[in-house]
């Protein structure tokens, strides 16, 4: 094993260069990130696929999640993160060599993990990532997952708010309208207007607008289900009286939902 304090001293000097240099305030974005507390079988507020165990690390009063079946899984949902422009993302690994072990954020927590990197062998080895999260997003899981056989314990796993990134933001795509967006490709609809997913741009965009489906172009037909969101039976009525003969409002229709 590697001497404990070096793997400590680099943990305390990247601490300090982000409170120092960088300026910036740690926000966690993992609950439970030192993984001390637990809940039976599985530390606190982690969701777990697989078998697990809780291990002791160099540090008797220290704990740490061994991955022990193949297919074995650890992830955390954040469901408030939606405007972070770069993601700290860090651990400390012990993984024997040929062990497949993965990092993966799945923006929007939708299942499907758009980056995804393999953790290098090492003897709690500290890995760091900084990740530029798309430009919109709702959300995001942080996972760690095994794929096949072998040993892998993963320690003190923390994501923070980062001052700047310098890699391209992580691509999303199938973004429903009022999203935003930078090309069409990025819309589900396939449609991108004045950086908004849909046809109606921002000025439908969003049902509690005040106005939310006055569009400039009456022969646009805009309603609420365009910005892929929800009103409720009581705001339908007074929602819709916004309308008028240039613009189509169909709140009323819906049974709780545009």
């Amino acid at each position: 094993m590697k001497r404990p304090y070096s793997v400590l001293g680099a943990l305390c000097l990247l601490a300090l260069y982000c409170a120092v240099i960088v300026g910036c305030v740690p926000t966690e974005l993992i609950a439970n990130p030192e993984i001390e507390r637990w809940c039976g079988d599985r530390p606190c507020l982690w969701q777990v696929q697989g078998q697990i165990r809780r291990v002791g690390t160099w540090n008797k009063d220290d704990y740490a999640v061994e991955l022990v079946s193949d297919q074995a899984e650890l992830s955390q949902t954040n469901a408030d993160a939606n405007a972070l422009t770069c993601i700290n993302f860090s651990m400390l690994s012990k993984i024997d060599a040929g062990t497949r072990v993965f990092v993966e954020l799945d923006f929007n927590a939708d299942g499907s993990a758009e980056w995804s990197q393999r953790l290098p062998a090492g003897d709690y080895q500290p890995v760091n990532y900084l990740v530029t999260p798309p430009t919109w997003y709702h959300g995001v899981r942080f996972i760690v997952r095994k794929d096949g056989p072998g040993h892998a314990i993963i320690a003190k796993l923390r994501a923070l708010p980062y001052g700047a990134c310098t890699g391209a933001p992580v691509p999303l795509d199938d973004r429903p309208d009022g999203a935003t967006c930078e090309s069409a490709s990025q819309c589900k609809t396939a449609a991108c207007t004045d950086g908004y997913c849909g046809t109606c741009g921002s000025r439908c965009a969003y049902c509690n607008d005040p106005v939310p489906c006055d569009c400039p172009d009456a022969a646009v037909s805009c309603t609420c289900a365009d910005a892929g969101h929800h009103c409720s039976q009581e705001r339908a009525a007074a929602i819709c009286a916004f309308g008028d003969a240039g613009t189509i409002c169909a709140c009323a229709d819906a049974d709780g939902g545009c």
